[in-house]
């Protein structure tokens, strides 16, 4: 067989036997058609480009569904035994010189598929079958994430209302170590936003800082002693006044 030269494809709209346009046509050469002596060459004709039609539409990976009734659908074969329509598309390759050669389907573990799809689509990177799974999973139904726990945003705006007190009322401390304190009272049994804007905004919370409200809040008890019985406290009022960054501790 004389080596195959390099053409331009031609183009098949795989939807053309769906055209009206199309099916006029079909009607108006009925009865010529049918007595074409090589009426047969021209219903093979139709079946491949019909099949190779089905295979862009449906799945441009070039693979088919495993039973032969389903390939049979994809070209409207009705009538004669589906097998035998697979069985034709399996073994017309095959001759005296090669027994083996492949026909226009071959078998695969899954069912069957278009042979050399890809490279006959010009996508010998299977670029093409790529697109075509991305284009299944986006027609995949995805699974709803379920909505945030109520709970969940309750706290978040128990966290911000308690910061932005805390903004208001100057409390002392560093903003990464007064998130991380916010978020461990909110997420304390017993403690809600009420009861800790509360204790902030009461005259004992006066110029106190993190720490304080910390021990007041179920956290770690303060431990007296330091600067002159003032403790944790007056150490890290101290510590503050004087710029140095607040980091966490006291818990």
């Amino acid at each position: 067989m004389a080596k195959r030269k390099k053409v331009w494809m031609v183009q098949v709209d795989p939807r053309l036997i769906d055209e009206p346009k199309f099916k006029r046509f079909a009607r108006m050469v009925k009865e010529d058609v049918l007595a074409l002596d090589n009426l047969y060459e021209h219903a093979a004709y139709g079946l491949l480009v019909r099949l190779w039609g089905a295979v862009m539409t449906y799945d441009d990976t070039g693979k088919l569904d495993p039973a032969p009734e389903d390939v049979a659908e994809k070209v409207d074969w009705h009538g004669p035994p589906p097998e035998r329509l697979i069985a034709a598309l399996l073994d017309c390759g095959k001759n005296s010189v090669e027994p083996n050669k492949p026909g226009f389907i071959v078998k695969t573990e899954n069912g069957y598929e278009v042979y050399k799809w890809a490279e006959w689509q010009n996508d010998p990177a299977g670029k093409r079958e790529r697109w075509a799974e991305a284009k299944r999973r986006a027609k995949t139904p995805q699974p709803t994430p379920p909505p945030p726990s109520k709970e969940i945003d309750a706290r978040g705006e128990s966290v911000r209302q308690i910061l932005q007190a805390m903004k208001q009322a100057n409390t002392p401390g560093g903003k990464a170590m007064k998130e991380e304190y916010v978020a461990a009272w909110c997420a304390r049994p017993g403690i809600g936003a009420k009861k800790v804007l509360e204790l902030l905004w009461s005259p004992e919370a006066k110029g106190q800082n993190i720490f304080w409200l910390d021990s007041q809040l179920g956290g770690k008890p303060l431990q007296g002693g330091a600067k002159g019985g003032a403790g944790v406290v007056g150490a890290m009022k101290d510590w503050v006044d004087k710029g140095m960054p607040a980091q966490g501790g006291g818990k």
